[in-house]
């Protein structure tokens, strides 16, 4: 018994690290905001491989594809809150992307902060 469970917990890391890289690119930058339609919402959450099959491992937390949705984006924020996306949040707007990749590039070309500001 001990076994399965030790293995399930194995592949549950392996998809889970699988999702974080998938955040290597530009395209899998997941914007969501609050005037989405369900369907502009769940084809955005979409965007990241792995993390609807992930979520479906587990029918017994979610009845309705809106529920499906939910959990999703309930994956990416626990992968946030463990520091593995970054989180972004400007008005209505929440956006999960690579971490590395944004702490290079946030508003654009530059480091941004205050050694930009103090160099200028």
């Amino acid at each position: 018994m001990k076994k399965k469970k030790t293995e399930s917990s194995k592949k549950s890391r392996i998809l889970i690290l699988k999702l974080w890289n998938g955040f290597g690119t530009e395209a899998k930058k997941v914007n969501i905001k609050d005037d989405m339609t369900f369907k502009e919402y769940f084809s955005e959450l979409r965007k990241v491989d792995g993390l609807e099959k992930f979520v479906k491992k587990y029918p017994q937390f979610y009845e309705s594809e809106n529920e499906l949705a939910s959990l999703m984006e309930f994956v990416l924020d626990g992968l946030h809150q463990n520091s593995k996306i970054a989180r972004e949040e400007v008005d209505s707007v929440i956006v999960y992307k690579d971490l590395v990749g944004s702490m290079f590039t946030q508003g654009g070309s530059s480091f941004g902060g205050y050694e930009d500001e103090f160099y200028r």
